[in-house]
């Protein structure tokens, strides 16, 4: 059963705060399908695996999503509804993290919460 939007933030900040270590990339891949109640983050080989195409496949329908190197210190990513300015960070909901695939991944959870909290309040 997937997760409410408290567990969707939280498993969020875990993302954000990865350190590169290789084991808790598989486990936040296995929170993440567990959370979302999908598969998105299973490899070829059975594995899951937080990737750039993982983090795609979790962004909300209806939504577009930006990513930009920060400085050399990592990656911020946007996800925005369709039609909004990609370049206008205050659109949409931004995450900061060490990869690519981190924050975008992290940005479509907190995307994905904000809709749960709609649909439920």
């Amino acid at each position: 059963m997937p997760a409410d939007a408290a567990e969707i933030v939280r498993l969020a900040d875990q993302v954000e705060q990865w350190t590169s270590e290789e084991a808790e990339r598989f486990e936040l891949g296995v929170d993440v399908n567990e959370a979302l109640g999908i598969a998105s983050y299973i490899t070829e080989d059975g594995d899951p695996c937080l990737s750039v195409d993982g983090a795609i496949a979790i962004v909300p329908e209806g939504y577009d999503f930006a990513i930009s190197r920060e400085g050399g210190s990592g990656f911020s990513a946007q996800v925005m509804p369709n039609g909004c300015d990609a370049f206008d960070w205050r659109t949409g909901i931004s995450s900061r993290a060490r990869s690519m695939a981190m924050a975008l991944t992290a940005a479509a959870l907190r995307a994905r919460a904000a809709q749960h909290d709609h649909e439920v309040g």
